[in-house]
């Protein structure tokens, strides 16, 4: 955690008294918001929720928002059948129980399901539609179907119970998530299609929420919900994997039945949002960002900020953070369920990089600082024992390499000088030490 002066700090409370962190977005809305898309054509920010109006104009559950103002949707639909947006190609994909597609001046309807669309995609070309249906126009496809621009059509037979509500490509591959099991349970609330069937990602992720969203960033496929180490999934509700094996990001959400709902790169930073107000040894509220090694509250005050630290989605419009959920109020402003980042002065509370906290250190690194190479001595044995470098903005540095004996020499004369976090990763537990590379 950053030191401050005692000075500095009565300086930054002063400050903020006085400094809005988060803005209100027009007037807002008169009830939560789920969902925000960005349009990459039109350059609007659109808005989902259970909201009737905004100022005096009804808007039934979305509306647009210009930088301005929040508007109608500029075309006609089903009320509340519309749940997200995506833009595919110069269409505008609109949908919930049905899709519909809209090309600025007329709207179609392309399907119609037996139950809910939860968001759209791309895969190789083709519109993916994802949710909790069974059927797409009368074809049997099993939460997740893809659309080459004529016909719709399943990836194949496999049954994901409880659906899919988030999916992402990474590697080539489509990666999928959410609280489902196949019929053997082989695919664990995550799994990829390699384009031949659905692959296991790892062990999956064991946990009662399972997935709820990706995300990319330095290379990793960042996965996020609602498990925990504790039941044997890779992290406190977020980890990362690197297409081949997992690996921790911090000690990740670790108050109680913490969920991350939803994950957006901005700025040189991952940002998670959810429910949560704990991450390791810091007392963090509702949303954190990460920079490859820490992650960091937005100075939240401590006493509640969000509606029971609860974020729903967040989104980035014109270089700008928005964040929308079932909040009134940030700080004692009101916002009105949706609200934009404006920083201002604020400390950051910063979780320890340490994984997991209050854990006994089980090995040294010596010398430190090191020129060519490194003594890694065990203080006890630890199974199944990896040893990874990362550069200090947190991309990876040097691959995992096997620790079998209680004294390895791990060279390092490859790396540029500067300074790198050694992550000792077992089956007991996960520890880090910084060294200086001259």
């Amino acid at each position: 955690m950053r030191k401050i002066p005692l000075y500095a700090v009565i300086q930054l409370i002063a400050l903020q008294t006085f400094a809005q962190n988060w803005v209100q977005v027009s007037n807002g809305f008169n009830d939560r918001v789920n969902h925000l898309y960005t349009d990459p054509l039109t350059n609007k920010l659109y808005a989902f929720g259970e909201f009737t109006y905004t100022d005096t104009t009804n808007v039934a559950g979305r509306a647009t928002y210009d930088g301005i103002g929040w508007d109608t949707f500029p075309m006609p639909f089903p009320l509340w059948d519309v749940q997200r947006s995506y833009r595919f190609g110069n269409k505008l994909i609109f949908g919930g129980n049905s899709i519909y597609i809209y090309d600025g001046q007329s709207i179609a309807t392309i399907a119609t399901t037996n139950s809910s669309v939860l968001g759209y995609s791309t895969f190789q070309g083709d519109l993916i539609a994802y949710g909790h249906f069974d059927t797409i126009n009368n074809i049997a496809a099993h939460s997740i179907a893809r659309w080459d621009g004529s016909a719709w059509s399943a990836f194949d037979t496999t049954k994901f119970t409880q659906g899919i509500v988030a999916v992402q490509e990474y590697q080539g591959q489509l990666y999928i998530g959410g609280n489902f099991c196949n019929l053997n349970c082989s695919l664990n609330r995550l799994a990829r299609w390699n384009g031949n069937g659905w692959l296991p990602v790892g062990n999956g992720i064991p946990g009662s929420l399972g997935v709820s969203c990706f995300a990319i960033y330095n290379g990793d496929l960042y996965v996020a919900g609602g498990f925990k180490e504790a039941y044997n999934a890779p992290g406190n509700s977020v980890a990362r994997w690197n297409g081949s094996q997992w690996k921790d990001a911090g000690a990740g959400m670790t108050s109680l039945n913490a969920v991350v709902y939803d994950l957006q790169v901005y700025d040189g930073h991952l940002y998670a949002c959810g429910q949560f107000y704990e991450m390791g040894d810091a007392s963090i509220k509702g949303i954190a960002k990460w920079n490859g090694l820490e992650w960091c509250g937005l100075g939240q005050q401590t006493t509640p900020s969000f509606h029971n630290f609860i974020i729903h989605c967040m989104q980035v419009y014109n270089n700008e953070l928005y964040i929308g959920g079932p909040f009134k109020t940030i700080d004692g402003d009101t916002v009105n369920y949706v609200a934009k980042w404006v920083g201002g002065n604020y400390v950051d509370t910063c979780a320890a990089l340490t994984a997991l906290p209050n854990i006994e250190t089980h090995f040294t690194l010596t010398p430190n600082p090191a020129t060519t190479e490194l003594s890694l001595q065990l203080s006890d044995p630890l199974p199944n024992a990896t040893l990874q470098l990362y550069a200090i903005d947190g991309r990876t540095a040097m691959e995992p390499i096997k620790i079998t004996e209680p004294t390895t020499t791990v060279s390092i004369a490859h790396l540029p000088a500067g300074i790198y976090i050694a992550h000792l990763h077992s089956s007991n537990g996960q520890w880090q030490k910084k060294i200086v590379k001259y």
